[in-house]
């Protein structure tokens, strides 16, 4: 869609309207200089035209066999509590955050994943040629699936923190766990005078130092007993 993170911001500013959440997104950084296309014999020589027609054939393949034969794609108790674990802890992570639309962007991936899932199960059935409509994913799928979609949330998280919301210019990409990241960095037992101390040192402001204890309590992450505070480590 955006090939670098100024056509991503002209194209969705602020992750509060809602399409931002919407968008599977994966960045990375470019190598500088020239890397040749050329084929290292003539015999890794491929015919682009004739590739892609071979392609688009299996494509109409599939959407003909699939429009006869409905499919209804189900997934195990094994696969809903791995998928309820996950995204359940995504969600509590994300909350800790300043900033609107942190919750979509994980509820949106949540329902991303069964979606991919359900169309490799689709595909399956398709190459196997089966013609039941009842299909159940496989954990091989559904694993795939996981392992793309955590991959795809973080780089949406971390691309989140360049939109400029009402601002024209984006800003400078940063850590988008910036609770967590503190909360790491803690020790296993501190009192509140140390907590600001080694927030202090972090170049976090004391109020924000003082939120973001709030939001650890709130979520479990630190208990507090007689002036001393302790790491829950559910953030593991």
């Amino acid at each position: 869609m955006a090939g670098t993170l100024q056509q991503l911001v002209n194209f969705v500013s602020s992750k509060e309207d809602g399409m931002y959440s919407r968008l599977a997104l994966l960045t990375g950084k470019g190598e500088s200089g020239w890397i040749s296309a050329a084929p290292d014999s003539d015999d890794e020589w491929i015919d682009g035209d004739e590739l892609f027609e071979n392609l688009a054939d299996d494509v109409l393949q599939a959407y003909h066999f699939l429009l006869n034969s409905p499919t209804s794609v189900h997934f195990t108790r094994e696969q809903w509590k791995i998928h309820n674990k996950l995204f359940g802890h995504m969600m509590q992570n994300v909350s800790l955050e300043d900033g609107e639309g942190n919750e979509a962007i994980v509820g949106r991936h949540g329902l991303l994943t069964m979606r991919i899932a359900m169309v490799l199960t689709a595909l399956r059935k398709w190459e196997a040629g089966w013609n039941m409509k009842d299909v159940t994913c496989s954990d091989e799928d559904f694993n795939i699936t996981i392992e793309l979609v955590k991959v795809l949330l973080e780089h949406s998280l971390s691309l989140s923190t360049i939109l400029p919301g009402t601002e024209r210019k984006r800003s400078q990409m940063t850590c988008f766990h910036r609770v967590l990241e503190c909360y790491k960095k803690l020790p296993e037992s501190f009192t509140y005078m140390e907590y600001l101390t080694a927030t202090a040192a972090m170049d976090i402001s004391r109020s924000t130092a003082k939120r973001w204890l709030k939001k650890m309590l709130k979520q479990n992450l630190v208990a507090y007993d007689n002036g001393i505070y302790r790491k829950v480590h559910s953030t593991e």
